[in-house]
Parts: C-alpha cells; sequence; structure tokens
C-alpha cells in the first residue's frame, strides 16, 4: 500500500481535489450542526447550486492527473480509517470521522465513471484490489458505495471495448468476482436497499460476461456464482432478483460444456432447475416478466439437458419418482 501511495504521489500534479459531499447516511448521521443563526431557504438552495457547479467542473476538467490525486486521498483515507478502526476497535466514536472523510473521498471517485478513457490509468494505480478489499468494510455505506462505484464504470455507456475490459481483466485478477459473491451472500433481499445492492451486484457480473465471455467458466465454479444463482431461482414467487439470476444462469449454460458439466455433477443442479420450472406446471405467468423468468429458466434446463450426462441423472429422477409413486399404492 505505501508504495502504491509513493507511485501516486510521484505523478498527482497541483492541489488534490476536495472530496464530494457525502449523503446523509443512518451509519454517519450525528445530527445536525449547530449555528448561530439557520440559513434562509435561498441561502441553503445558492449552496446547493454552488456545489452542483463545482462537481461538474471537476467531471468536466477530469484528466489523468487529477485522477491520480483522487485515488491518492482514497488510498490516504483507507490507510488512516484502517489504522484507526485497529487501534481503537473497541471505541467507535474515535473512528468515525475517518470513516466519513473515507466515504466522502469514495464519493469523489465516482467520476471515472463519466470518464471510462481513463480506466487504464485507474487500473495502474493499483487501486482496484484496495476497492475490492472495502466490499467487506463492517461499515455498509462504505461497502455500498464500492458497489455502486463498480456498478457505474462496469456499466458505463461512453466506455470503449478496450477501456472497459481493461477494468475488468483488473477485476477478475484480482478476484473480485469471489468477494461479490460473498457479499451477496450477506445481503438481507427483505431489506429495500440491500435488494438494490443484490440486483448492482448481478448487473456487475453481467457487464464482464459481456466484456469477457471467455470468464463464463471461472465466475461460474471457482467464484460460486452458477450455485448462488441456482439456489436463487429455486425460490418460490416472482422478484426481479429472481427474474435476473435466471437471465445470468442462461448465460453461464449456454453452449458452455464445461459448466454444464458443473451443475450437474456437483450442484444438484438438474433438479434445482426441475425444481425452479415445476413451479410453473399448473401455472401461467402473470405478466411479460414472468413469462421471460421462465423461458430463461427452460433455456437455461435446455442447454443443461445438451449434455449427455445431465440427460442420465434426469431419467434416473424420473425413475425414481416413478417408483416411489407405485411403492405408495
Amino acid at each position: 500500500m505505501a508504495d502504491a501511495l509513493e507511485e501516486l504521489e510521484s505523478h498527482a500534479l497541483g492541489k488534490r481535489p476536495a472530496a464530494a459531499a457525502a449523503a446523509s447516511s443512518s451509519t454517519f448521521a450525528s445530527g445536525p450542526a449547530k449555528r448561530a443563526r439557520g440559513p434562509s431557504a435561498a441561502q441553503l438552495l445558492a449552496e446547493a447550486e454552488l456545489e452542483l457547479e463545482r462537481s461538474k467542473v471537476d467531471v468536466d476538467v477530469m484528466d489523468a492527473n487529477s485522477l491520480k490525486g483522487l485515488i491518492l486521498h482514497v488510498e490516504k483515507q483507507i490507510n488512516q480509517n484502517t489504522q484507526l478502526r485497529m487501534k481503537y476497535a473497541d471505541q467507535p466514536e474515535r473512528f468515525m470521522d475517518s470513516e466519513l472523510e473515507l466515504y466522502q473521498a469514495l464519493k469523489g471517485l465516482h467520476a471515472v465513471a463519466a470518464a471510462p478513457e481513463l480506466y487504464p490509468v485507474f487500473v495502474k494505480t493499483r487501486c482496484v484490489p484496495s476497492l475490492i478489499g472495502l466490499l467487506a468494510h463492517e461499515n455498509v455505506d462504505i461497502s455500498s458505495d464500492v458497489l455502486d462505484l463498480m456498478q457505474e464504470m462496469t456499466s458505463a455507456e461512453d466506455a470503449t471495448p478496450d477501456d472497459l475490459l481493461v477494468l475488468v481483466d483488473a477485476l477478475l485478477e484480482h478476484e473480485a468476482a469471489a468477494t461479490l459473491v460473498d457479499h451477496m451472500k450477506r445481503l438481507d433481499e427483505a431489506k429495500e436497499e440491500e435488494a438494490a445492492a443484490v440486483h448492482s451486484t448481478l448487473s456487475i457480473f453481467e457487464s464482464v460476461l459481456e466484456a469477457r465471455p471467455d470468464a463464463a467458466v471461472a465466475l461460474a465454479q471457482s467464484a460460486g456464482l452458477l450455485s448462488w444463482l441456482l439456489q436463487r431461482v429455486r425460490v418460490r414467487g416472482f422478484h426481479a432478483i429472481k427474474l435476473y439470476a435466471s437471465e445470468l444462469l442462461s448465460m453461464l449454460l449456454q453452449q458452455n460444456a464445461s459448466n454444464q458439466a458443473y451443475l450437474g455433477a456437483t450442484c444438484d443442479g438438474v433438479i434445482g432447475l426441475l425444481t425452479a420450472v415445476a413451479q410453473y406446471k399448473r401455472k401461467e405467468p402473470q405478466d411479460l416478466e414472468e413469462a421471460e423468468l421462465v423461458e430463461n429458466l427452460f433455456n437455461a434446463l435446455s442447454s443443461a439437458l445438451s449434455l449427455e450426462a445431465n440427460q442420465v441423472i434426469e431419467i434416473c429422477l424420473i425413475e425414481m419418482i416413478i417408483f416411489n409413486q407405485t411403492a405408495t399404492h
């Protein structure tokens, strides 16, 4: 980390850009600052407009040097927060200020998503592993913001295939996929914000697959994504995340013999897909989105059964069902 900071300091020119103001959150909220006299509505509006104009200028003038300055600031805040957390593990009030500063620094880094031509510079600064590490941060606001940043960068509409590939390869090199799957496992979809985080994570995986189709095996097997998706589509009821999961599942299995074999051999995948499809044995999809879900599930099952070994598994399952039904009569 120290070497990375020294390298950034040697390249960063000019005054370090100020981090964008952080949005209020439950984790950081400590009440409004006391003022001798409250500002008028007009003053508040003027301040907000001024801050907006400043943020626009930051994005417009971003270049390699200003990006390095932003990253240098983020790395320093990560180091400071890590040190304070270790030193005052039982005294949260001693590291909360550093937590807020880190959050603000990360917000400023979102500007790079609007300048995808700088992705190669971003990757060379070795900031990617630092951000991946923050996905495990105890402060959910920080981990969520890193997730949002990754989602914005991987789905940037102005990114060229080459620039996006640089970023995707860096994420894969530093095992971001496995970290993202582990992060999803800790989220509770019953909570709106955490469900949105799951959706953002699936969006990152989709962007990775589109940029690097040959990463399908690594994502499905090494990172554990196939198992997570299979468990998600087996859950009864319709949900937007279930629809997204079925789409990715179909993508991972389509014309991929390795993933098809892995599904049948190690994931109880054929059983899982049959269970998911069976939910619509006597039920019609309620709308176009649910119909798309069913289509994705059948496509995934069709891909899985294109492998002869999985066909044998299906036949054995059918014979077992028939035997059990006969034995009970």
